[in-house]
């Protein structure tokens, strides 16, 4: 069950990471901080700072995250096969949890964890019209900061 961080530094930008071709989301998505939760023991929040912290290096109060949807999602994914060099798609379908948290310092030291090949800060006044944010990201931009 994957969750998502949507982090607005003070300076009202989004972060986002550009993904390597073998984590590749949808057409091409720019994604923000999160993962998979490994252990169905412990909060959400937890997980997902766990999984923020190895994105980014960032460590986060979990405790500060505010739910801003948990929804059903299908989004194509791609995998490479090392070996032959193809690339494979399928659609994946999943419980979709998405936080936010905002006011985070802009110049906030951020080191990128091997899925991530850099980090993007989207303006929120562009990310509504970005052609790399889906479709589900934008509509949860547009709940939490509405």
């Amino acid at each position: 069950m994957p969750s998502s961080l949507i982090l607005i530094n003070d300076r009202s930008e989004v972060l986002f990471h550009e993904r390597p071709s073998w984590a590749k989301i949808g057409d091409d998505w720019i994604s923000p901080p999160g993962g998979m939760v490994e252990d169905l023991n412990r909060p959400l929040e937890e997980e997902l700072a766990r999984e923020v912290q190895e994105e980014t290096g960032l460590e986060l109060d979990p405790t500060t995250f505010e739910l801003v949807s948990s929804s059903v999602e299908k989004l194509t994914r791609y995998s490479e096969d090392p070996e032959s060099g193809t690339t494979a798609s399928y659609v994946h379908q999943f419980l979709w949890n998405i936080y936010v948290l905002k006011g985070i310092g802009a110049d906030v030291p951020l080191t990128p964890g091997d899925d991530a090949v850099r980090f993007v800060w989207v303006p929120l006044s562009e990310a509504q019209k970005h052609p790399r944010i889906s479709a589900g990201m934008k509509a949860a931009i547009a709940k939490a900061t509405a």
